[in-house]
């Protein structure tokens, strides 16, 4: 559990994996002056009752007025799809016997960060937050949907039930976030991080070509943590009139996206750029179908004053710097 420590200031309890969109969140509420309290989940290697004996504990102890619960992906894609108990246990147990602590503490305010994976694959880009009410194709890790979408439900519930009328709980939905403070060991990273790590490898190694998994072909919406971040605040700091105006009954979440989407091989290209690797990308069939295409429709979210800030290539670089950073402080341990 990290934590920094002001008087007087507002408290936050920020609940949620080491990944780059939390470390961003820390950053960016620090920023703001809030006294930041960091629960980690994984620091009790998945056991969801020390997890929550932890978190009790801190609502006991803190008392926060805000809190953000973000139960990013814990695990490899393939590998959430060859264990959807586990996925179940990390995205729908823990989370939402979390927001029901919380509630139960009187904790005022609540933020609920969800992934895009509540979108079915085969639907119209980019998904609008209605869609979540279109079939689902059950093969592409719909536990970690059910999941989210009923911490989304819960948050909903207990804004809007009676007799609560001083919660304020809501949900804000991204797209594939990369940055900073990403997973560092190897083969565990998300894409991003995974490409970078390849690319600074072979451009060291001398090696002539990188091998991307399957065609290159899927499109992904990839937003940097820092703008990921920014539309968290946004969600959380919009007032509850307008939260509800940009918001559909019985679907209380806003999406946050690029603004855009680009192929594993574009963004494969990109990185070859940042990382000054001058080698060949090629494809190679890996066996595992490719997820669907995927772009969060962030037009609720800009109406209400937010838009993403930085370049793909401004925040392939920072990424690029931070991985480089990592790597020297991992050699002078």
């Amino acid at each position: 559990m990290s934590k920094i420590t002001t008087p007087s200031k507002p408290s936050l309890l920020l609940v949620g994996n080491h990944c780059a969109l939390n470390e961003a969140l820390y950053r960016r509420y620090v920023c703001a002056d809030y006294v930041v309290t960091w629960l980690h989940p994984e620091a009790r290697g998945g056991s969801i009752g020390h997890f929550l004996g932890d978190l009790k504990a801190a609502l006991d102890q803190e008392r926060p007025t805000q809190m953000i619960v973000s139960p990013a992906p814990v695990m490899p894609r393939a590998e959430r799809l060859s264990k959807p108990a586990l996925v179940l246990q990390a995205h729908l147990l823990a989370p939402t016997q979390t927001i029901e602590l919380a509630f139960n503490a009187g904790v005022p305010r609540l933020l609920f960060v969800g992934s895009h994976d509540i979108y079915p694959g085969g639907a119209t880009l980019p998904n609008a937050e209605e869609d979540v009410r279109l079939p689902r194709d059950t093969t592409l890790g719909s536990e970690l949907a059910t999941g989210h979408l009923a911490c989304i439900q819960m948050c909903a519930a207990y804004s809007e039930q009676r007799g609560a009328q001083d919660i304020d709980y809501r949900s804000v939905v991204m797209s594939d976030v990369f940055g900073p403070g990403e997973v560092q060991e190897q083969g565990t990273g998300k894409v991003v991080h995974a490409l970078i790590d390849r690319m600074h490898r072979a451009r060291l190694q001398g090696f002539d070509r990188v091998v991307i998994q399957g065609d290159g072909s899927q499109r992904r919406d990839w937003l940097f943590a820092a703008d990921a971040a920014e539309a968290a605040m946004q969600t959380q700091c919009l007032t509850r009139d307008s939260y509800r105006q940009h918001t559909l009954p019985g679907l209380r979440h806003l999406g946050a996206g690029s603004g855009g989407c680009l192929s594993l091989m574009e963004l494969a290209g990109a990185i070859a750029r940042t990382v000054g690797y001058e080698g060949h990308v090629v494809t190679q069939h890996s066996g595992i179908a490719p997820g669907p295409d995927q772009q969060v429709d962030d037009t609720r979210l800009r109406r209400s004053g937010w838009r993403p800030r930085v370049s793909l290539e401004a925040a392939l670089r920072q990424t690029y710097e931070g991985y480089l950073k990592s790597k020297l402080a991992a050699t002078a341990r």
